[in-house]
């Protein structure tokens, strides 16, 4: 019996995102977050290690900071990230592989 490899190396798999990683996303494809919104979305404190890790993943985000007075009277520049126009559409497809086709 002869049997052939199937298997396409280009297929992603079906849920290549942690449970984290969905989260976040979710949450992006939904408007800007702060990294505080990130960290809450994802149930942690590693807010950006999470975004580098969806970068990695080939999603463009991007990271605007401004400037801000803290409660201590001190200047600081929190960013707020943002999913690129570019990623939604598989940012959609990986989170909602049903609705896409």
């Amino acid at each position: 019996m002869n049997q052939e490899n199937t298997a396409n190396p280009v297929t992603r798999p079906k849920h290549p995102l942690s449970s984290r990683q969905r989260r976040i996303l979710e949450g992006l494809t939904a408007g800007p977050k702060t990294r505080e919104q990130v960290d809450r979305l994802g149930k942690a404190s590693n807010g950006p290690e999470q975004i580098r890790q969806l970068r990695e993943l080939g999603f463009e985000i991007h990271c605007e900071r401004y400037c801000k007075i803290n409660n201590d009277g001190e200047r600081c520049y929190p960013g707020i990230y943002t999913l690129d126009e570019s990623s939604i559409p598989r940012a959609m497809e990986m989170l909602y592989p049903t609705l896409t086709g």
